[in-house]
């Protein structure tokens, strides 16, 4: 059995990334927003431009003061949290877990070279890694994984 060191430094976001990412763009309603998360069932999102490119992230936290006038009047660029903190397709899990950790944050986009968004990486991602290397058939599937984000 690999020694979780060696699992984190050797294992990267893009082997773990969800690379099917949920995204709004800066100048959309809050309320758009807000049915965008509740269809998806997830708690955050990256805020992208026309162009794709990351700008911020919006989180179910970013909801929690607003009003329903609010909701309707005001833009996403108005409460994402910006600039975005994100990694590298290349940066070892290590790197990803001291990021989320460090900024005391729940998912990181993954950019690529020009800015856009190719995945996102969960403190859900981290844990099951655990789980892979205490027991490797406790990974769970992705189908699993697109329920539990």
């Amino acid at each position: 059995m690999p020694s979780a060191n060696s699992h984190f430094s050797l294992r990267k976001a893009k082997d773990v990334m969800t690379r099917e990412v949920v995204t709004v763009y800066a100048n959309q309603q809050m309320s758009t927003a807000a049915q965008v998360l509740l269809d998806n069932r997830i708690t955050g999102l990256p805020v992208v431009t026309f162009d794709g490119t990351c700008v911020g992230i919006l989180s179910a936290k970013d909801f929690l003061m607003l009003d329903a006038e609010t909701l309707e009047k005001h833009q996403v660029f108005q409460h994402m949290s910006s600039p975005v903190i994100s990694v590298e397709p290349n940066d070892s899990l290590l790197e990803v877990a001291a990021t989320l950790r460090g900024n005391r944050i729940h998912r990181v986009p993954v950019i690529d070279d020009r800015g856009h968004v190719i995945g996102i990486v969960s403190t859900v991602d981290i844990v099951d890694e655990v789980f892979a290397i205490i027991d490797p058939d406790e990974r769970p599937s992705d189908e699993v994984r697109l329920v539990a984000k």
